[in-house]
């Protein structure tokens, strides 16, 4: 269990197919019939269109899909809150800001036959100040931009 510090997690697609790299609240009932992406407080990478999965799926800057043998990285960071992806030993960027709490390294296989395999690496370096600013940034505009939509789409349905 990771309670705070820096943390750092590679994995390598052996074979393609819809899975979820990342970090979960332990103590999660992995049998329990619920969907780990669906929990609140889990940060999860989909491997198959890199969205960060938090009860639900969500967009953020920097994000790319995965193909079989790519290494994805993961720099989990307690002391700063945030979560930043690496392909292929090339920053994507931070993928979730706000993290808090315990957490534990955890693979979801969607697919049958999808495989991945844990490798040991050195962390990298933690986001910068301006990194993690632009990423809020990036999460605050994609939510207002939502907003603004389902407005939209609610004054649409009133004149119906």
């Amino acid at each position: 269990v990771m309670r705070a510090g820096r943390h750092y997690a590679q994995v390598t697609v052996m074979s393609i197919g819809d899975m979820f790299v990342g970090a979960i609240r332990p103590g999660w009932n992995v049998e329990g019939g619920q969907i780990a992406l669906d929990v609140d407080g889990h940060c999860l990478y989909d491997t198959e269109d890199g969205l960060y999965c938090s009860s639900g799926y969500h967009d953020w800057e920097g994000r790319q899909g995965t193909t079989e043998g790519d290494r994805i990285g993961m720099l989990l960071d307690l002391d700063q809150g945030s979560m930043t992806v690496y392909k292929n030993d090339e920053r994507l960027g931070v993928m979730a800001t706000g993290l808090s709490g315990e957490y534990s390294w955890a693979v979801e296989l969607v697919m049958q036959g999808a495989s991945v395999r844990i490798e040991a690496a050195a962390a990298p370096v933690s986001p910068t100040a301006e990194e993690l600013a632009r990423a809020v940034a990036y999460e605050a505009e994609r939510v207002r931009q939502r907003s603004d939509s389902d407005e939209e789409a609610y004054a649409a349905y009133e004149d119906y």
